[in-house]
């Protein structure tokens, strides 16, 4: 249950696919206008696109090849923003489980809060490398992955960075129309190096998120969900040669959210609650320091929250959504906005099967 469910990604091995190579072409126009006033997020506003072809082989029923290109470019510019090279290899464990290794099921796919990770990062860092481990069978799913966001060689004047992330879901009780659900999520992050010379600062976040989700479907399809998060953070700085403000300690934060969706619409309430929060990867307007201006600093953070969206699926291979969201800050009394449009396709094009020489390879 959820908007980001539109944008995840993952995609379960085809059984009957041995031998065959298929092109995928999938992307996203998007228009996105952030309208923010308060002292702790950026205003901006961003309309284009991404697009990523891909070859897809099936070595076996249980095993897949990826290798594309990805291509992102903003409306107003004459080049791509970004154009990386993606390989993915997908290995099926079992019946329920997935190991995939390159280029991993990225960004929202991964079913993060918004607090830990923000929407934008949709467009603005699309493209994950790493490893990830993910399991969905009957009462419980989870994602676990290592993402190695920026590589570094010696002698560089860059640090490295990492992130690695855990998130699940366990279902408690399921009477048909009740249902109790346990989610859990955990988020570090890293920036350092050994090898590299840097005058950035070296630290280390480590977030979190736990509580209860309580769910009612009613006889029409509709339902209203019951969501009460804990939040939590901690951090170390390990070299502060950027002479960061002294926030990276801990904190904690609560967010109590009512929820309701009916077939293309939801909406969402919320209260957030929070004492020297941050997160690195999380949306700025819940953080109690500024995105803006690190000197603005304000360990007590209240907001009222408000999401609004609406989802349409054209066709199997094309989907359109529209989102507002809304956040009032009850301290400064001031109320941010975003508002975004985006087009979602994919398209699959078979293009031959191979009759295989030989059944195995010794290594």
């Amino acid at each position: 249950m959820g908007f980001s469910q539109d944008f995840d990604t993952k995609q379960k091995l085809c059984s009957d696919c041995l031998g065959e190579l298929s092109l995928n072409i999938s992307g996203t126009s998007f228009i996105k206008d952030n309208e923010y006033k308060s002292d702790f997020a950026k205003g901006f506003t961003a309309i284009g696109f991404f697009i990523k072809p891909e070859l897809e082989y099936y070595l076996s029923p249980t095993t897949k090849l990826d290798f594309g290109i990805y291509l992102e470019m903003f409306s107003g510019t004459d080049k791509f923003q970004q154009v990386i090279p993606v390989f993915t290899i997908q290995q099926e464990i079992g019946k329920r489980m997935n190991l995939v290794l390159g280029s991993i099921y990225s960004s929202l796919s991964h079913g993060l809060e918004e607090p830990l990770y923000r929407f934008d990062n949709y467009y603005i860092d699309q493209i994950e490398y790493g490893s990830q481990l993910w399991y969905d069978y009957e009462r419980l799913e989870f994602d676990a992955w290592l993402n190695w966001m920026q590589f570094t060689f010696p002698g560089d004047s860059k640090p490295e960075q990492i992130e690695g992330g855990f998130t699940s879901t366990y279902e408690i009780k399921n009477t048909g129309n009740f249902q109790i659900s346990w989610p859990l999520q955990v988020l570090a992050f890293h920036r350092g190096g050994e090898i590299n010379e840097t005058d950035a600062a070296y630290f280390s976040v480590f977030n979190g998120d736990t509580g209860l989700n309580l769910d009612y479907i009613f006889q029409d399809l509709s339902s209203i969900r019951f969501q009460g998060l804990y939040f939590w953070y901690s951090g170390e700085v390990i070299k502060n040669q950027e002479n960061l403000p002294d926030f990276y300690d801990s904190g904690w934060a609560y967010y109590l959210k009512l929820i309701y969706e009916r077939k293309n619409f939801r909406a969402r309430m919320g209260y957030w609650d929070a004492y020297n929060f941050f997160a690195p990867r999380g949306e700025a307007q819940f953080m109690s320091i500024s995105e803006s201006n690190p000197d603005v600093i304000q360990s007590s953070r209240q907001l009222l929250t408000l999401r609004l969206v609406y989802s349409y699926e054209f066709s199997d291979q094309v989907q359109i959504g529209a989102r507002i969201d809304n956040y009032y800050d009850l301290k400064a009394s001031v109320l941010d906005g975003s508002y975004g449009v985006y087009l979602l396709f994919k398209e699959d094009f078979f293009l031959a099967k191979n009759k295989r020489r030989r059944a195995s390879m010794d290594f």
